[in-house]
């Protein structure tokens, strides 16, 4: 078993160590020395997660990471492949995702890579430079805009004239035909009381003008 520090980081640089290769021929102590190294590697080289916890939840973290790579025979184990670059790089992520699922407050969330530039801005070579004074001093030439056709111009809207229906439906109204058939009736009494009064009022004079009418010889004999 390995005990020195330099020997377990020297371990855990390579890509595939020599316990994953027993883990064919002999599944338990490859599972057994892997358990021992990762324990004192991950306690001499915590994550930058594991970093913001005490002593004793980070030895909480190193347990369930290491349980999580012994389950099921170690399977995690088996299934592991050297794309990560080292097999300490494999361990640090199971480290990690164990430190964001037990303590998921305490975990810093990491800043996008993108952030500080999309805060800076561009860089000075990609700025768009302004125009100087001369430049936006000059006039620019103005288009006449184009003649506007007919159809741009909309046609003029129709009066509204109404129907004779609507007319007819109007004079019906008890609003219209109310206020006509007042006006028709006062007018009607006052022609009748005209017309009466006109009749009773001329006097009747039947001999004077039968008498002017006379000459005067007729009209000594009449006397």
């Amino acid at each position: 078993m390995l005990t020195k520090k330099e020997d377990i980081n020297r371990v855990f640089d390579q890509s595939y160590p020599q316990f994953l290769e027993l883990l064919s021929s002999d599944p338990e102590e490859a599972i057994a020395e892997f358990a021992q190294c990762a324990r004192l590697w991950l306690s001499n080289n915590p994550t930058p997660s594991m970093r913001s916890l005490t002593a004793a939840e980070q030895q909480d973290v190193i347990e369930e990471t290491i349980d999580r790579c012994k389950t099921k025979d170690g399977e995690p184990l088996r299934n592991y492949s050297d794309t990560w670059g080292s097999f300490g790089n494999w361990v640090a992520s199971v480290a990690e995702n164990t430190c964001s699922t037990r303590f998921p407050a305490r975990v810093p969330r990491p800043q996008p890579s993108g952030a500080k530039t999309a805060l800076a801005g561009p860089p000075a070579g990609n700025r768009a430079e302004r125009p100087s004074r001369d430049a936006t001093a000059s006039p620019q030439k103005t288009t006449k805009p184009a003649a506007r056709s007919a159809k741009d111009h909309p046609a003029p809207a129709k009066p509204n004239v109404p129907s004779l229906a609507t007319v007819l439906a109007w004079l019906r109204s008890p609003r219209v035909l109310i206020p006509i058939t007042v006006v028709a009736v006062i007018m009607a009494v006052r022609t009748f009381q005209s017309s009466t009064g006109t009749n009773s009022s001329a006097p009747v004079t039947i001999g004077p003008i039968d008498i002017s009418l006379l000459n005067d010889r007729e009209s000594q004999n009449a006397v």
